[in-house]
């Protein structure tokens, strides 16, 4: 009996230093062994009465399988929510409508679609105005003259490159600005000549004197410096000053706000009619045909070649913008004469047309027409 309890000790002894030497953080990754439940003793009764304590063999013990580990705990997945049914929101509703009986219906009156609108009246566009005519006012000078008045404006000296009959010295073309003045209706006459400085030209101071019916028609055979003569003592007579029209100032009448070659139009047989331009032709009274244009003046291209204040200079380039002659200092004994006359062509009798003279020239086709800045009391007395 003792030798049992002895042995179990021995086992137990051995058992515990087993344990001992493997440790929990040994690097042997084994599960330590659970050790056996201690067999309870078995205690038996001697029969001297004493109790006798029996252990189990040891070898008996280790023999004995450890009772398996307790299964874990097997986890069920969470139901999945189940899906909440969406509630529709009832549907309004709407008031029923009482039907109208018929006979009530008819009583009501009945909605007529608004009338269409009426379609836009599209105005034409306004014709552009005719260009307005000149107010053509005559007041009747000294010695049977009559002038017209020239109003103020602006236009275009000189001929355009495409002009036919066009020369080279009418160019370039310039914008010019012209004063109002007052310009003769007519070249002077012969009798008026006579009148005024006391005999007639030169031309007739030999004896060969015209006959009185020719003294209505313009004086010629003068040249420049005889035209100021005349105007000198014409001034000096009246009291008032008269001169002669610069070239951009006779222009500008000439064409009575047309730029057509000619103030008539571009027609050359309507010019023979109103201007007495030739060739072959002979000189006839001043104002004899009556028809005078826009600004009432007669014979700007015909009968005889009227001249200007201006000395010649072969261009445009420095003419002053306000209508003032060309000069140059000394002044050129070259001159300007303006207009055709009755043996002139029709393209040298254009409105743009231009003859460079000598200012001595005298001759049959060559005269003049009087200039005047304003016409006052002084300008009226005879």
């Amino acid at each position: 009996m003792i030798m049992r309890i002895v042995r179990l000790f021995v086992v137990v002894a051995l058992l515990g230093a087993l344990l001992a030497g493997c440790d929990g953080g040994c690097s042997c990754k084994q599960e330590a062994e659970v050790p056996p439940p201690e067999p309870e003793l078995e205690v038996v009764p001697e029969p001297s009465g004493e109790l006798e304590v029996i252990r189990p063999d040891t070898a008996d013990v280790l023999a004995e399988e450890p009772p398996p580990p307790p299964p874990k705990p097997k986890v069920e997945p969470e139901p999945a929510p189940e899906p909440v049914a969406e509630v529709m929101p009832a549907p309004e509703e709407k008031p029923v409508r009482e039907r109208t009986p018929m006979k009530e219906l008819r009583k009501e009156p009945i909605d007529t679609p608004p009338p269409p609108l009426p379609d836009p009246v599209i105005e034409p566009e306004p014709e552009p105005e005719p260009p307005q005519e000149p107010e053509i006012r005559v007041l009747e000078g000294p010695y049977g003259m009559t002038f017209a008045r020239i109003p103020e404006g602006t236009y275009t000296i000189g001929s355009a490159p495409g002009e036919p009959g066009r020369d080279i010295d009418e160019g370039p073309e310039k914008e010019v600005s012209i004063s109002e003045f007052w310009l003769a209706q007519s070249e002077v006459t012969l009798r008026q000549w006579k009148a005024v400085m006391g005999e007639l030209p030169f031309r007739w101071q030999s004896g060969s004197a015209p006959p009185d019916w020719t003294l209505d028609e313009p004086v010629h055979y003068v040249n420049w410096h005889e035209a100021h003569e005349f105007l000198a003592v014409l001034s000096e007579k009246t009291g008032h000053a008269y001169r002669l029209p610069t070239e951009a100032e006779w222009e500008y009448a000439c064409r009575g706000w047309q730029e057509s070659r000619f103030w008539c139009g571009d027609n050359e047989d309507a010019l023979r009619v109103t201007d007495h331009v030739g060739p072959y032709g002979v000189m006839h009274e001043v104002t004899e045909t009556g028809i005078a244009n826009p600004f009432g003046l007669y014979d700007m291209h015909g009968n005889v070649s009227e001249w200007v204040e201006d000395d010649y200079i072969d261009n445009y380039r420095d003419l002053s913008e306000d209508g003032r002659p060309q000069e140059k200092y000394p002044r050129l004994p070259m001159k300007i004469a303006r207009g055709g006359s009755f043996l002139s062509s029709p393209d040298s009798s254009r409105s743009a047309a231009r003859e460079p003279l000598e200012a001595t020239t005298r001759f049959s086709t060559i005269g003049f027409r009087v200039a005047t800045d304003r016409m006052t009391d002084m300008a009226l007395r005879r």
